[in-house]
């Protein structure tokens, strides 16, 4: 039996996604199953590189940014040459995803299969038409599953899916000083982090903003951004114009297990404007045991319960967001019970082997 997995990713470090492939690939071969995950291109991180090849898979790049016509026909080929039982997609662009099942059925494919991490707000008709073709639609959170049955896609197929994490997650005196000292935090700073790529729907800038108005009251405030390239963007800039000192933002890069340097903070922070599912990164958080601040977006609500495990703010709101900051600055005593029962939320529902085990009794 063979699965292939349309990612439409670009993969540009080890983290939490590519862990997940990686394990429910192995989880497949041993039930006899081989994995094909396609790639935009080559995985940067060869680490990752040599544990798909460990666990049996086979790595194929391909462009679906490129020409429409010519991907569908490298795609169509590509399912001709593998013959695969299954057929997933997961990052692909809206054409792709509607036509994948048409050509995989035509080819012999028994089962599509889409995962859906964002709620498609325009071309509602388009995607109701795309996902009823799909034999089986995973959300990455109840909220998804929701909106999608409510725009029309048949009930039976649509099952939230939290994806969680998989392996230890060390949470270490040892390197919160070590990664402090890398990153030029002081000891005694009270550090918000963030992990998260430079897009609008992350909400960024609306954290800078808050982080901005928190620093005026707070000096020991900090801000650790990991996952955002700083010579690549204009954030940094921005956090100047609005009068943040260079020595209070730490830009960490894109980074290789990122979860890692949650160990130099106080605070998590997840600002999404829209369209997010439910971030890896909140239960990375959750996982590390940070009080976590997050918008009431989505899927966000399902991780962070508010009050308890963290604290929930309106969207796009930077004098809200500093607000729940200011609240966690003057009550340092929720760090940990906010901390520990998230930590605990995480274990009830985010565990990546039983996620794993469940995906797999839908195929085999």
């Amino acid at each position: 039996m063979r699965i292939l997995q349309l990612t439409g990713m670009t993969s540009t470090h080890y983290g939490a996604k590519e862990n997940y492939f990686v394990e429910f690939s192995r989880a497949c071969q041993q039930k006899g199953a081989q994995c094909v995950l396609q790639f935009e291109d080559l995985p940067r991180s060869q680490e990752y590189l040599e544990d798909l090849k460990n666990a049996g898979v086979k790595v194929v790049t391909l462009n679906t940014g490129a020409n429409f016509l010519m991907t569908i026909l490298k795609i169509a080929r590509l399912i001709y040459t593998l013959r695969p039982e299954i057929i997933e997609t997961h990052f692909v662009n809206r054409m792709i995803r509607i036509l994948v099942p048409v050509v995989a059925r035509s080819l012999g494919t028994r089962k599509c299969v889409a995962f859906v991490r964002n709620m498609p707000r325009r071309r509602k008709l388009f995607f109701r038409q795309c996902f009823n073709q799909y034999d089986l639609v995973f959300t990455v959170s109840r909220a998804v599953a929701d909106y999608i049955t409510r725009i029309g896609v048949r009930h039976e197929i649509v099952h939230p899916h939290y994806w969680g994490l998989l392996g230890e997650r060390e949470n270490s005196l040892k390197l919160r000083s070590r990664f402090r000292k890398e990153l030029g935090i002081p000891g005694d700073a009270v550090v918000i982090s963030i992990i998260a790529f430079d897009t609008p729907f992350k909400g960024l800038d609306v954290l800078l903003d808050a982080f901005s108005r928190i620093t005026k009251n707070y000096p020991e405030a900090h801000l650790l951004v990991i996952g955002v390239e700083p010579e690549k963007s204009n954030l940094p800039e921005m956090a100047v114009t609005l009068g943040v000192g260079i020595d209070k933002i730490h830009w960490a890069g894109i980074r290789d297990e990122g979860w890692k340097l949650l160990n130099a903070a106080d605070i998590y922070t997840q600002p999404s404007i829209d369209s997010e599912g439910l971030p890896n990164a909140v239960v990375e958080a959750m996982a590390m045991k940070l009080p976590t601040v997050g918008t009431r977006v989505s899927g966000i609500p399902e991780a962070i319960i508010d009050g308890k495990t963290g604290i929930l703010v309106e969207p796009g709101n930077a004098e809200r967001l500093a607000d729940a900051f200011e609240n966690l600055f003057k009550n340092p005593s929720l760090w940990k019970t906010q901390g520990d029962a998230g930590y605990k939320r995480y274990l009830d529902m985010f565990d990546g082997k039983v996620s794993i085990n469940k995906l797999i009794g839908h195929y085999f």
